[in-house]
């Protein structure tokens, strides 16, 4: 029972490292792209999707 939930958890930190990583290179991405600062650039998503979550 403890091994296998050793496995989930390490597997679920794996997930979220890569998840980390993905999330870093797009905004390294849209950076590159737009010429906005890397806050410029997570203020305008935080406020595209406030504005289409309602």
């Amino acid at each position: 029972m403890v091994v296998a939930r050793d496995a989930a958890l390490k597997e679920s930190a794996e997930l979220l490292q890569a998840n980390a990583r993905i999330g870093l290179g797009l905004l390294a991405t849209v950076v590159n792209l737009t010429g906005m600062t890397p806050e410029e650039t997570i203020r305008k998503a935080r406020q595209l999707a406030a504005e289409n979550t309602g």
